[in-house]
């Protein structure tokens, strides 16, 4: 039974024809060490016999342990949503209240420990900003066995990396109130991954961004996973060409604009920064690559560092 001294949190899941997978991860959520938790589900129109599950566990455990919501975005509109709609419905939810915040993909496993070493990483911080703490992930196939781990990220979060990179899963965040007052300040917006904009606002408006090397899930990799891991050499040789098609620029484009709607959010250097950042967009050259170098925007490992340089050089950022 949960403490009455714990904060309380608020797992948001999004799901959409899981069936294979979903059963494994409901049980590695309502079996977690910390137990002062809420589940709650935003279904998207699932016709796989999901929402038969969903039904089955809330029957079990009761609806004030888990809370199952037909997207409203389906209903409104007559198609199916897509995941990050799905995820910004839950998100914008005022009916959730919690202290913390976390969001949970549809098939994964979460290691048993997952939100009680979330929320003890957190209570070193100052509660009163906006807290956004993510982790590393150990990569699992269908069939549950080890095939690696996600990248490991050693420089620290910030804006400047946040404008060119997501570092940390939706799967693996947990978040406090504040941080989520800001994801609803900011509303349905269009965006490439909840996830990114998590860590790209909280950081921008001066909140703490927290990255921890330890796994807190097992990430499962399959052949209807939305976003899969993205190491490898392979994955590597995918996002350069990516590069050069423009995939990045078309996503860094559809963030600025989510954030020039927000801009009040931000503190003044990360708005310096989003200005400078904004211009290696839409500059010529001389001024593209003295704006990159001004801005100071980064990522995470050499190789990342020299592609964003050529992505500026090539226009394609």
């Amino acid at each position: 039974m949960p403490s009455i001294s714990e904060p309380s949190v608020a797992i948001l899941l999004c799901s959409y024809n899981g069936k294979n997978f979903i059963r494994k991860q409901l049980d590695s959520i309502m079996n977690q060490t910390y137990k002062n938790i809420k589940l709650w589900i935003s279904d998207d129109n699932s016709t796989d016999g999901t929402k038969d599950i969903l039904k089955e566990y809330q029957d079990e455990y009761g609806k004030e342990r888990i809370a199952i919501i037909n997207n409203a975005q389906t209903k409104e509109t007559g198609f199916q949503s897509g995941c990050v709609r799905n995820f910004l419905s839950i998100t914008c939810n005022k009916n959730i209240k919690a202290d913390f915040y976390a969001y949970s993909d549809q098939d994964d496993i979460w290691k048993e420990d997952k939100i009680e070493r979330a929320i003890k990483s957190l209570q070193d911080y100052d509660n009163k900003i906006p807290l956004l703490y993510g982790t590393r992930t150990e990569l699992i196939d269908e069939n549950e066995k080890f095939i690696g781990f996600s990248p490991l990220f050693k420089k620290a979060p910030s804006f400047k990396n946040a404008l060119v990179q997501s570092i940390a899963g939706g799967n693996t965040m947990l978040f406090n109130d504040n941080a989520m007052s800001l994801l609803r300040a900011a509303g349905m917006v269009k965006i490439i991954s909840h996830d990114w904009w998590a860590y790209i606002l909280i950081s921008g408006a001066g909140g703490k961004v927290i990255y921890d090397e330890i796994p807190s899930l097992y990430y499962r990799q399959h052949g209807k996973n939305i976003i899969g891991s993205n190491n490898g050499v392979i994955a590597k040789c995918k996002r350069i060409a990516m590069l050069f098609k423009g995939n990045y620029k078309q996503w860094n484009q559809s963030n600025v604009n989510a954030l020039s709607t927000v801009k009040h959010l931000l503190t003044e250097d990360n708005l310096s920064t989003l200005i400078k950042f904004i211009k290696t967009q839409n500059s010529g050259l001389l001024t593209r690559l003295l704006k990159f170098f001004s801005s100071g925007v980064y990522r995470q490992t050499i190789d990342g560092n020299i592609a964003l340089l050529i992505g500026v050089i090539f226009n394609k950022i």
